[in-house]
This record gives structure tokens, C-alpha cells and sequence, in this order.
């Protein structure tokens, strides 16, 4: 009942006597009762216009709200890096379209699984340590991490920031993560660190590389006192063979040599090319005497490997005559030890050339 229908109600005498006679309400009465119903109607129309503002309202927060999301969501999915939610079990809460891209699997295959249903065993223990680490410490991380699918060849390069989520009471629920790849550029730093640390014609490395491990490998030699010994080794009358043979038949010399090398030195020992046909070699916790035997190897193997002419018939000798030092603690230095051996490298060629010569 609203106003109008209460002035109705008012003005409507047959009504208003019936209640005078019948009920046995007087004029004061009937316009007490008259202005109660509409002032109960007035309250009535304000509620609904409050609800009916309230639910409006309402509608428009969730319009928006689904809006955001709508907009997150397209955001998420076209960004280049792999966005992702962990909870603190290691389980997936939501993956973009880019992590989906790299497993193989679409967004809503991943909620639910773990790194080890995904990658190899060792890439899943490192991303663990990884994730482990921003919740023990409840700070952000930076780090690069490398990914290899389960049953795939190819490791992959990112470069990952992850990140706490905490609630409202600051306890930790689960971690968000954003990784970019950077395989391509990791392949390019790669390579472009191997162009600047290797000899490009014999794939040892170059004299300021060598250098630089060989100074470092003392260092720790020296600091405990492990033996070392360092050999220097000159391809013998190689100016004739670059005169006689020019200088492509020279450079499957040089090859050759290093090729030797490679194959009968430990992964822990330093090869390099430090000169136009003058190669280092440091052998590591190896003290002299069992050098010397090692130098004698190398001289034989060098000896027997002769470089065949393209008639298949005539062939290029090659031999080399080394020096060998092994470094005087505590005052060695990497320049004095490749004083001395130089020094029994000059004796060797004095002697003869295609030997092996100590330093005293």
C-alpha cells in the first residue's frame, strides 16, 4: 500500500463509516490507523529501493570482478614467460599457456601434478631446492634454472623469479613463479665465451685462457701442496714443413698434434696452444717422475701419427721434442715454472730434437 492509495483509503467515506459504525474506532482512530499504513509503506518502498540498490550493486561488482579476471587471464596467457602457482607441497595451482606450451600439456592437465611428472629427476630435485628455498627464507629468489622434459634430449635455459603468497594473517599459502626463456641467449654467451677461451684451428685452449686456469691451478697447488707438473711441447723443423708442404698441410700438423693430445690427457688436465706450434700442458697431481713417463707417451704417439699427402703414398713426419718442471714451493710462480720448462724444452732441441728433457 503506498501514499496514494492511503489518501484513497482516507477519502473513501464507506469505508471510513463502516469502520465508525461496525468497528468502533472514532475519526481520531481512523486517521491514526490511515497515516500507520503509510508510514509503514514509506518504510517498505525504502527497503526495497535499498535492496534493490544493494543487489544492483552487486551485479556490478561481480561484472567487474569477472572482467578483471577475464583481463588477468588474457594477459597470463599471451605473455612469453611461464607463469605459474605452486602450493607449498610442490603441487601446480594454475599454469599460463606458456608453461602448458613448454610440458606439453594444457593448463588444466598441469593443476594437480608435480615437477617430477614433468621433468627429469635431476632438474625436478634442483627446482625443489629452488622452491624450498623462497618459503624456508619468505623472500623473493632469482636464479637460472635449466629444464628437461621427461624422456626429452634438450635442456632449456630460464631465468626464474619466485615469490611467497601470503594470506591475510601473513602465513604463507603458496608460491608464484614467472620464468623467461633464455636458451638462445644462454647458447650465445656459450659460444661466444668458447670463441674467446679456444684456439680456433686446434679446439685447445688459447694461450690467455690457459693462462688464466693454469695460474689458478698452481694457486690451489701450492695451497695444498699437491704436486703439479707442467710440460712444454715445440713441433719439431715445423717452419720447414710449412715451406715444404705450405701452410694447409702445416695446419693438419697443428691438428693433429692437438688431436693427440686430447685423447691421451685426463678431463683434469689444461691443454693449450700457446704459441704458432709451441703447446702447454699441465698435468694435475702429478708429480714429475710419473711426468716424464707421460711426456714419453705423448712423444711416441706424436712420432707414430705422420700426416699422409693427398697421394696417399707420401707422407709428413712429425715429431716434438719436450721440456718438463715441476714448481718449487712456496716461491713458484706460473711465469718461473714456465721459465724452467722452457728452459728443458731448449735443452731437448739442443739434444737432438724428438725427446723428452727434465728441468733440474
Amino acid at each position: 500500500m503506498d501514499t496514494n492509495n492511503s489518501s484513497a483509503l482516507w477519502m473513501n467515506e464507506t469505508l471510513r463509516q463502516y469502520a465508525l459504525d461496525n468497528i468502533g474506532i472514532n475519526d481520531d482512530q481512523w486517521h491514526a490507523l490511515c497515516h500507520l499504513f503509510s508510514s509503514v509503506n514509506s518504510q517498505h518502498t525504502t527497503i526495497n529501493e535499498t535492496v534493490n540498490y544493494s543487489v544492483e550493486n552487486i551485479h556490478i561488482l561481480e561484472s567487474s570482478l569477472q572482467n578483471n579476471q577475464v583481463l588477468l587471464s588474457t594477459v597470463l596467457d599471451n605473455m612469453g614467460a611461464c607463469v605459474y602457482m605452486k602450493s607449498l607441497d610442490g603441487r601446480y595451482l594454475y599454469a599460463n599457456n606458456a608453461l602448458a606450451e613448454v610440458v606439453k600439456k594444457s593448463p588444466l592437465h598441469i593443476i594437480g601434478l608435480r615437477d617430477t611428472n614433468l621433468f627429469t629427476q635431476a632438474v625436478s630435485d634442483q627446482l625443489k631446492i629452488n622452491d624450498q628455498i623462497v618459503i624456508d627464507k619468505n623472500e623473493k629468489l632469482a636464479t637460472l634454472e635449466t629444464l628437461q622434459l621427461i624422456n626429452d634430449t634438450e635442456l632449456k635455459y630460464y631465468w626464474s623469479v619466485k615469490v611467497p603468497l601470503h594470506d591475510s594473517s601473513g602465513k604463507i599459502y603458496a608460491l608464484l613463479g614467472m620464468s623467461t626463456d633464455m636458451t638462445e641467449r644462454k647458447k650465445l654467451e656459450d659460444n661466444l665465451l668458447y670463441l674467446a677461451t679456444t684456439d680456433e684451428l686446434t679446439q685447445l685452449y688459447n694461450r690467455r685462457q690457459f693462462l688464466h686456469l693454469s695460474e689458478q691451478t698452481l694457486n690451489r697447488s701450492k695451497r695444498y701442496n699437491e704436486p703439479l707438473t707442467l710440460l712444454m711441447c715445440d713441433i719439431d723443423f715445423f717452419k720447414h714443413i710449412n715451406d715444404t708442404f705450405g701452410h694447409a698441410a702445416g695446419d693438419l700438423v697443428l691438428q693433429k698434434v692437438s688431436q693427440i693430445l686430447k685423447s691421451a690427457l685426463r678431463e683434469t688436465d689444461i691443454a693449450g696452444r700457446v704459441g704458432g706450434e709451441e703447446f702447454a700442458i699441465l698435468l694435475v697431481q702429478t708429480p714429475q717422475e710419473i711426468s716424464f713417463d707421460v711426456a714419453e707417451r705423448l712423444r711416441k704417439s706424436i712420432e707414430n701419427c705422420p700426416i699422409y699427402l693427398e697421394d696417399g703414398i707420401n707422407t709428413i713426419p712429425i715429431t716434438v721434442s719436450i721440456g718438463v718442471a715441476s714448481p718449487i714451493y712456496p716461491y713458484e710462480t706460473l711465469s718461473s715454472l714456465m721459465q724452467r720448462a722452457d728452459q728443458s724444452l731448449y735443452q731437448a732441441k739442443r739434444s737432438g730434437r724428438n725427446q723428452v728433457c727434465l728441468a733440474a
